[in-house]
């Protein structure tokens, strides 16, 4: 039997596409078509982050701690270091170690959180994305280790060429951008003389569509793995206009422009973030016309009707202003783009009739009182600061 999947691409962009990408996947969260066993969630970059978070939420079921995978990733982006910007992690490992410090940044944080319990809970397929820059190849993660993202990997998840490691050094992985990052270079599992130098994938697919086109492919010998009945687009790596000139697949988002942007980042856009809207979009059309598949997409930017923002800040008026660094950002600043990423997509979802106007309104209070909880303590155990400020007083009367 043909398998009819649904899709969802997390796009790239440092930790403004992991706060945006957080906010997607609660919005579908709250639509309750997460749950499913034929969605693959496909992420790239800094989308893998939030990716890594809701998988393991799923999948703990009613056995998750008392806190939400949006404090997690608050934490991370608050508790990064501000020395060196986003430079800091190349400063901090001088250059030929970036990757290290990086994981090892990640490392700590993971071991932080409260003990994630191995629950039984339905959950969808979620994928990181990584390029192979000797051979061009796009290779995804599932849970155990990378492997060539092939018509049968997607088909039966197992691999010969598997490269076994955890989640944290496959996100260290995804998110190795070339100059700033080394990325991981070792040898096929089964051919020493082989080898495979995997490195963030944003730069040819920001948009996280690329793995996942197999399964649409057949020849004369092979059927496809399935159909696509639904692909849901999360652009959190360009807020320019170039998303919403196209008429296709993005509809709420992408208006945006920021007022202010580093050289830096003009030169990401202009190699990647900016040429690539227009491919997906005609590929999207293709897809669309030939195989049937339904596209809905949002893009980091103002609501094309005008809507107001879920989430005001005096200080971080515009996150598209947001650089795509992985560098700090304060909780304020992070939940106002979580909460324009859940505002996007659960208009989108609206509009395609995914999810009702009472749904959307739980969705929206439920951001608002996640704005409201910072300052105070959210999350327990070793992630409050009164814990470590208890522990210093007690080290220093013994």
């Amino acid at each position: 039997m043909v398998r009819k999947f649904k899709f969802v691409s997390l796009s790239g962009g440092g930790y403004r596409a992991a706060l945006y990408n957080a906010g997607v996947l609660r919005a579908l969260h709250a639509a309750n078509i997460l749950y499913d066993a034929d969605m693959i969630v496909n992420a790239v970059s800094g989308g893998s982050i939030p990716a890594v978070l809701w998988r393991h939420y799923l999948k703990a079921g009613p056995n998750w701690p008392t806190y939400w995978p949006e404090d997690a990733l608050l934490e991370l982006v608050s508790s990064t270091p501000r020395l060196g910007g986003r430079f800091n992690w190349t400063l901090r490992g001088l250059h030929f170690r970036s990757t290290k410090a990086w994981q090892k940044f990640l490392e700590n944080w993971w071991a932080r959180l409260p003990t994630l319990p191995k629950g039984s809970g339905g959950e969808p397929t979620f994928l990181i994305e990584a390029l192979n820059y000797h051979t061009g190849e796009f290779w995804s993660f599932d849970r155990h280790g990378f492997a060539p993202a092939t018509r049968n990997y997607l088909k039966t998840r197992t691999s010969i060429d598997a490269i076994a490691m955890s989640e944290i050094q496959a996100i260290a992985v995804a998110t190795a951008f070339p100059i700033l990052f080394q990325g991981l270079s070792t040898h096929y599992p089964r051919n020493p003389h082989r080898t495979v130098h995997l490195k963030d994938a944003g730069l040819v697919d920001n948009m996280a569509i690329m793995p996942l086109l197999p399964i649409l492919r057949h020849d004369h010998v092979h059927s496809p793995v399935g159909t696509v009945e639904r692909w849901i687009l999360s652009n959190a790596g360009s807020p320019l206009a170039v998303t919403s000139s196209f008429e296709g697949a993005f509809m709420p988002g992408g208006l945006g422009r920021p007022s202010k942007i580093g050289l830096i980042d003009h030169l990401f856009r202009l190699t990647g973030d900016l040429a690539q809207p227009a491919f997906v979009h005609q590929l999207a059309g293709i897809l669309r016309d030939y195989a049937g598949v339904k596209f809905i997409g949002v893009a980091l930017g103002t609501s094309a009707d005008g809507e107001a923002p879920w989430c005001v800040n005096s200080r971080f008026k515009a996150p598209s202003n947001m650089s795509t660094h992985l560098g700090y950002v304060s909780k304020a600043a992070a939940l106002c783009v979580m909460a324009e990423g859940a505002q996007a997509m659960s208009k989108a979802l609206l509009l395609n009739g995914l999810i009702n106007p009472n749904q959307r309104s739980n969705l929206e209070q439920f951001m608002t009182e996640l704005a409201n909880s910072v300052g105070r303590t959210a999350l327990p155990s070793k992630l409050s600061a009164n814990y470590w400020i208890q522990r210093f007083r007690g080290a220093s009367r013994s």
